[in-house]
């Protein structure tokens, strides 16, 4: 699969143009809505597959409020966490209501990012992620804070001494050191601040993210040629995952990683993985982001979560970003120079119905594998939230969440919940 730039983050703060989701009245739940809940429920519940009172596809959308919550379903099938990716602007209205229905987890998109909490060196922002905050309090939801140290996100002054880079000299590693333990501990002041008495609904941390480049390139691991490595080496990711331990001695420590269904760069991963456990690097859990696309092998991914266990079955597992990419070249990482690209099916119809089927055959998997997974986030909660949308990436054709654009239930929700609701699966066009 081809990397694309990275999600329109904080460094992007222009979100893609949202319709007025708030101005609508949604219908109220019906009792045939109730009954269809429940048969999904049950069956889920007993692990069998659901069957719906109709084989066939909705013929008008479902609002998402209408349906059975994933955080649900997919709990009676033993994920404990079922999450998404927010921004604060989603902590009232309809998104709001949504996200509370179908999810007991979120993850910050941009509010926990370096160059959105200090912008400018020593001048900390914590609004953002403080309405994050607040709205898990208020609906019972967990936190996957991300992400601690991540390149594309990381504010310039970080690598310069009175606009001098920085080197690899002893000094200049002791200073970029000290700005990470400057960084780390904000956070946690901050936090240990807001819950006084421990009960931060933060239960996970992404420490790093997006170490491993996507091919060769001389690095041990083939870790990317960042400021961080140019600086620090690999032991960038020692220091952050001991200073999280440090400021975080509660929380899991994630590292995430994308197209880690790729051979290749899962043996780069998990190669690095390793070298971290073997040096006593406090890393609790692994995570997958899983962008994928129509034509990606979810065998693959199968496969790496049994090569972590392999590696150590103390690991926490996460499937972190998930989306489904319906394009030529699906965007499932963060190269800033990915060529435009194009749907793979030209009728929107048809997409949606592939999405739903890889959605399918994606969550039979998940369910399989269901104790090796401690968490599935979605990379947004419905189809006009999608980075895949946004100017930089610019491929309006997608259809990867479960919720389309006016929040109704998609084909693929129902290759998540009920696979007998989907339309039928539209040949592939080679590619």
């Amino acid at each position: 699969m081809t990397p694309t730039p990275p999600r329109p983050d904080a460094s992007v703060r222009t979100a893609p143009s949202l319709p007025n989701r708030d101005a609508r009245r949604r219908p109220r739940r019906g009792l045939a809505a109730l009954a269809s809940a429940a048969a999904v429920l049950t069956a889920v519940a007993i692990g069998v597959p659901a069957v719906s009172a109709s084989a066939a596809a909705p013929s008008t959308p479902v609002s998402g409020m209408e349906v059975p919550a994933l955080k649900d379903v997919l709990g009676a099938a033993g994920i404990e966490h079922v999450g998404v990716a927010m921004g604060s602007g989603e902590v009232q209205g309809t998104s709001a209501d949504l996200i509370a229905r179908h999810f007991n987890a979120m993850t910050p998109e941009n509010e926990g990012k370096a160059d959105a909490i200090q912008p400018v060196e020593g001048r900390f922002d914590f609004s953002g992620i403080d309405k994050l905050l607040d709205f898990a309090d208020a609906h019972g939801m967990k936190m996957y804070f991300h992400v601690d140290f991540w390149m594309p996100q990381t504010p310039a002054w970080f690598f310069l001494d009175h606009g001098r880079p920085l080197t690899n000299s002893p000094a200049d590693q002791a200073l970029l050191k000290a700005r990470m333990e400057a960084h780390v501990k904000a956070i946690s002041d901050h936090i240990a601040a807001k819950y006084p008495k421990g009960d931060s609904p933060i239960w996970a941390m992404d420490v790093v993210n997006e170490v491993i480049d996507d091919g060769p390139n001389g690095n041990p691991h083939h870790m990317k040629d960042t400021r961080w490595f140019q600086v620090l080496g690999e032991g960038f990711v020692d220091e952050g995952f001991q200073l999280a331990k440090k400021y975080f001695p509660g929380v899991k420590l994630f590292i995430n990683e994308y197209n880690t269904d790729s051979p290749s760069k899962r043996a780069d991963y998990l190669g690095l993985v390793s070298d971290l456990l073997e040096r006593d690097i406090p890393v609790e859990g692994v995570s997958q982001q899983s962008h994928i696309g129509l034509r990606s092998d979810i065998e693959e991914l199968r496969n790496t979560i049994h090569a972590v266990r392999a590696l150590d079955p103390d690991l926490l597992q996460a499937i972190s970003e998930l989306d489904v990419g319906a394009s030529q070249a699906a965007a499932t990482g963060d190269s800033q120079n990915r060529a435009h690209t194009a749907p793979i099916y030209s009728n929107p119809d048809d997409t949606a119905a592939a999405v739903g089927w890889v959605y399918k055959d994606l969550f039979t998997m998940i369910r399989q594998e269901a104790a090796n997974l401690e968490s599935v986030t979605f990379w947004g909660s419905d189809n006009s939230r999608t980075w895949l949308h946004s100017p930089s990436i610019d491929q309006p054709w997608d259809q990867p969440l479960p919720f389309g654009t006016h929040q109704e239930a998609m084909p693929a929700y129902w290759g998540i919940v009920d696979p007998s609701k989907l339309p039928p699966r539209p040949p592939l066009p080679k590619g």
